[in-house]
Formats: structure tokens, C-alpha cells, sequence
């Protein structure tokens, strides 16, 4: 587990044999009314951002940059789930096909911003919305979506980590 309260978390390398759990904040989601900083690809090398079982993003700003994503491993996508929450948006990218042979995705929601995420094998997403623009490719054969646009699970509904949530009602509604 890693938090960067009040700054940018600028990520090379963070590998684990185990879940990886990290949180870009200004108040530890008291509020959700201050500064937005952002989880950024700092990669010095050719290595995932970020490799473990079961990968937990949230960021009150963006997770990675429209030029520059945020690469990921997740290596046992077969047992363990991936989420990933921004205020603004997020741009995430499979690195190693061979390390993500099966990708599973709990929930995933850019509140404010665009989603952007390339997974390296077949992909199961239970839950994936975006206030702005969608973007989901699989390198692998398969890739199902349970639901789109809209959010079903508990743990987020109607709130989640950054509070309320107004299901795409900014620009009058999904598109």
C-alpha cells in the first residue's frame, strides 16, 4: 500500500507478489474539494508501472497522461481483480501479454474525465463508466463487459471513495 497526499505520485517501478494498493489524495477523501493531483508513469526502463496479483488504483486527479499511460501487469487475473477510480481520467495500458494473459476488472470510473484501457489478455470488466470519452481494446480473444455506462456494485454505490456521484448528469446523460 502506497499514498501520496498532497502531490503528483510518480511511479517507475512497484512490483509485488501480492495485491497493490495505491491513492493519490489532498485530504484522504474528506472532502473531495481540494487540489487534484495525479499517478503518473515516471518509468526509467522498459518494466510495467505497476505489476501484482490484484492492482487498486484511485487518484483524485488523473491515473497516467493521454501521452503517456500508465502501464500495469497483472499476473493472476484469474483470482484476483483489478479497480481503478479518478476524478478526472484514466489512461492505463497492459504492459506484457505474457504477465496478463487474463485480465479481470472489478470496477473502473473516471467521474469527471476520459477512459482510456488497453488490457494484454482475455478481459472480464464487471463494472466500467466514464463521464467523458470510453476507450477499452483487449489484445486477447475475449472481452466482456457486464455493464457499461453504469455502475451495479454496492461498495460504490451511491458513493465512493471521492462521495457522491451524479451518474453522467454533467453533459445531460452518457453518450
Amino acid at each position: 500500500n502506497y499514498a501520496s497526499i498532497g502531490n503528483d505520485m510518480k511511479i517507475d517501478r512497484i512490483k509485488a507478489d501480492g495485491r497493490v494498493i495505491l491513492t493519490v489524495d489532498d485530504d484522504f477523501g474528506n472532502s473531495n474539494t481540494g487540489s487534484r493531483y495525479d499517478m503518473l508513469n515516471a518509468s526509467s526502463g522498459s518494466a510495467a508501472n505497476v505489476e501484482g496479483w490484484g492492482i487498486s488504483l484511485i487518484s483524485n486527479g488523473n491515473i497516467g497522461s493521454k501521452n503517456d499511460k500508465l502501464t500495469f501487469n497483472q499476473t493472476k487475473g484469474s483470482t484476483y481483480s483489478m479497480d481503478a477510480l479518478a476524478n478526472d481520467s484514466i489512461y492505463i495500458k497492459a504492459l506484457a501479454d505474457d504477465k496478463n494473459q487474463v485480465n479481470s476488472v472489478c470496477n473502473m470510473i473516471a467521474r469527471e474525465g476520459d477512459l482510456d484501457a488497453e488490457f494484454g489478455g482475455n478481459t472480464t470488466i464487471n463494472n466500467v463508466t466514464a463521464e467523458g470519452d470510453l476507450r477499452i481494446v483487449t489484445r486477447g480473444k475475449t472481452l466482456t463487459i457486464n455493464n457499461l455506462g453504469h455502475i451495479t456494485d454496492d461498495s460504490v454505490i451511491p458513493r465512493d471513495y471521492f462521495g457522491t456521484r451524479t451518474y453522467g448528469q454533467q453533459d445531460g446523460g452518457y453518450t
